[in-house]
């Protein structure tokens, strides 16, 4: 297996290929993907839904092996990396998050830390550090003593993204982070996001159900369509009309933002009327 002495290397992967498949029934989720993400690299996602987006993220975390292809971590297969170096690197944040047990919020952000324990020790400085950092940096200190069962959907998506920067990953892989939340704590979240990519070197994968939001959050979209990479490349190539019209149907229409400059989309029409 392969081990890093470098915990802060960046992180690079390298899709070849790549097919999953959902479950034993062989129904292929993923079609020959071969894709590149460059280390620092912050990469926005989208498509239909069952297009194998979440598939693509949980390949990349080494939660689903490819049924063939291959996918390497700077240079060196996935499947050969130690758990412990992964889970040490890389974060991965669901749709949605629910434990099985009753377990507070800062309890639940401390499991970030999970890789960085020796197997008998405790939390130390660096730990509680990062623990009170991250609660911090998403704006959920206040609720640090309360069960995350009482949350609504939006605090629990924040406490989440809390458990992840706590890991003080190298990748951040998030899928439809903002899905539960309002537009303020949308933007706020996305901000979050975006000064661990400046600052830190971050690299971040993300899956995005809003199309707008990906445009502005991302140099870089990743058009997936049935499991294959159908467009690749800045907002105004990868939404082109042409590529929304093949994934999505006539129903949208490609503008510029007013203040960004870059692609946006809007339905091509109102609903028709009762």
């Amino acid at each position: 297996m392969a081990r890093f002495n470098d915990s802060k290397a960046p992180c690079g992967f390298r899709l070849t290929g790549v097919a999953a498949t959902y479950d034993a029934s062989g129904l292929e989720a993923l079609r020959g993907v071969s894709l590149g993400i460059e280390p620092g690299e912050y990469l926005a996602v989208v498509g239909p839904n069952g297009a194998g987006k979440s598939t693509l993220l949980q390949v990349l975390a080494g939660l689903v092996e490819p049924s063939r292809g291959t996918v390497t971590l700077d240079g060196i297969a996935l499947r050969n990396h130690r758990r412990r170096d992964l889970a040490r690197r890389i974060a991965w944040l669901p749709q949605r998050l629910d434990p099985a047990f009753d377990i507070t919020v800062e309890g639940l952000v401390a499991l970030g830390r999970t890789a960085h324990r020796s197997l008998w020790g405790g939390d130390d400085d660096a730990d509680r550090r990062a623990i009170d950092g991250a609660l911090a940096a998403t704006d959920t200190t206040e609720f640090r003593d309360r069960l995350v069962q009482e949350l609504s959907g939006g605090e629990r998506q924040r406490v989440a993204l809390a458990m992840s920067l706590a890991q003080a990953p190298q990748v951040l892989l998030l899928d439809e982070p903002t899905t539960h939340l309002d537009p303020a704590h949308a933007q706020g979240l996305l901000d979050v996001v975006a000064r661990k990519h400046r600052d830190e070197g971050l690299t971040v994968v993300a899956v995005f159900h809003d199309l707008n939001l990906a445009a502005l959050a991302a140099a870089r979209v990743v058009v997936i369509d049935g499991g294959e990479v159908v467009a690749d490349g800045p907002p105004a190539d990868a939404l082109a009309p042409t590529v929304l019209a093949r994934t999505f149907g006539p129903v949208m229409h490609a503008v510029t933002h007013p203040v960004a400059g870059v692609a946006q989309v809007l339905p091509a029409r109102a609903p028709l009327a009762l």
